[in-house]
C-alpha cells in the first residue's frame, strides 16, 4: 500500500489543478456580475465551466509529468474493438441509469442541468467540453501516472471511478458515475487512448441534454419504468444490458492487446 500512496502524488496534483481553477474562473465571473448588478444567469455557470475546463485541459496536456501528449493521438485499437468498447459502455451506461432510478436518489442540480441544457453555452459545456475535460482529468492524469508507478490495475481503475464519482458530489450521480467510471477507465487503460473513452462520455452526455432540452422540467416525471411497462421490465431490461454489456467488456479485455501508449511513456 505504501508504493499506491507514493503514486498520488501527480493525481492529487491535477484535482488541484482542477479545483483552483475552477474556483479562480468562478471568483472572476461571480465578481464581474456583482459590478455589473447582473445576476450569476445560466450563462454566466456555463461561461465558467467551458472556460476552467479549457484552462483544466490545456494545463494537464503540456506538463509533461502527466504523460498524456500522447493520449489522443490515435484511438489506441482497432475500429471494431473501439465500437465494442463504445457499444459496452452504451449499455452499461443504460443499465446503470435504469438502477439509479430505483434508487430513487436527491437529484441536487437537476434545476441547473435542464437549464443550462436550453441555453447554447450550456449544452456545449455538459456535452462536449466538460466530457473531454473529465476524460483528461479522471482517466488521463489520475490513471496515466499511477500505472507508469507501477500500481495494479484494478487497484488503479477502481480509484479513479472512486474520485470520478464522489467529485460530482451530487447523489443522484455518484452511483451512476462509479460504475461509468470503472467502464471508462477499462477502455483507457486497453488502449493508451483517450478518444475512445472520450466518445462515450460525450455520447452519454449529449443524451441528456437532448432528454433535458426535450422534456425542460416534464423530463422530472419521466421515468423507465413506465417507459417500458413497469417495475419488473425495467429490471429485466436493466438485467440484460448490464449482462450484455458485461459480456462485451470482457471480449474487449481478452482480445485489445494493451495500453501501448502507457507503455511508451514508462519507456521514455
Amino acid at each position: 500500500m505504501k508504493k499506491f500512496f507514493k503514486s498520488l502524488s501527480l493525481p492529487a496534483l491535477a484535482l488541484v489543478i482542477y479545483i483552483v481553477v475552477q474556483s479562480i474562473v468562478l471568483s472572476v465571473v461571480a465578481v464581474i456580475a456583482k459590478i455589473t448588478g447582473s445576476p450569476m444567469s445560466v450563462g454566466a455557470m456555463s461561461a465558467v465551466l467551458i472556460i476552467s475546463s479549457v484552462i483544466t485541459a490545456f494545463i494537464l496536456m503540456t506538463v509533461k509529468k502527466f504523460g498524456l501528449r500522447l493520449s489522443f493521438s490515435s484511438i489506441g485499437c482497432s475500429p471494431q474493438m473501439l465500437v465494442l468498447s463504445i457499444t459496452a459502455a452504451i449499455l452499461g451506461m443504460f443499465a446503470t441509469d435504469l438502477a439509479n432510478e430505483q434508487l430513487n436518489l436527491k437529484n441536487i442540480l437537476e434545476e441547473q442541468f435542464i437549464g443550462m441544457s436550453s441555453n447554447i453555452y450550456g449544452i456545449l459545456a455538459i456535452s462536449l467540453v466538460g466530457p473531454v475535460m473529465e476524460e483528461i482529468l479522471f482517466r488521463g492524469a489520475i490513471m496515466s501516472p499511477m500505472l507508469r508507478k507501477g500500481i495494479h490495475p484494478w487497484l488503479v481503475i477502481v480509484f479513479s471511478a472512486l474520485v470520478f464519482g464522489i467529485i460530482h458530489a451530487n447523489p443522484a450521480q455518484i452511483p451512476f458515475a462509479f460504475i461509468v467510471g470503472v467502464i471508462l477507465a477499462i477502455i483507457y487503460y486497453k488502449t493508451g487512448s483517450l478518444v475512445g473513452s472520450s466518445i462515450c462520455h460525450i455520447i452519454n452526455n449529449s443524451m441528456s441534454v437532448y432528454l433535458m432540452n426535450r422534456y425542460g422540467e416534464e423530463l422530472k416525471d419521466i421515468k423507465w419504468e413506465n417507459i417500458l411497462g413497469g417495475t419488473t421490465a425495467a429490471y429485466t431490461v436493466m438485467a440484460v444490458c448490464a449482462a450484455l454489456s458485461v459480456w462485451l467488456l470482457v471480449i474487449f479485455w481478452k482480445k485489445q492487446d494493451g495500453n501501448r501508449f502507457l507503455v511508451e511513456e514508462n519507456q521514455q
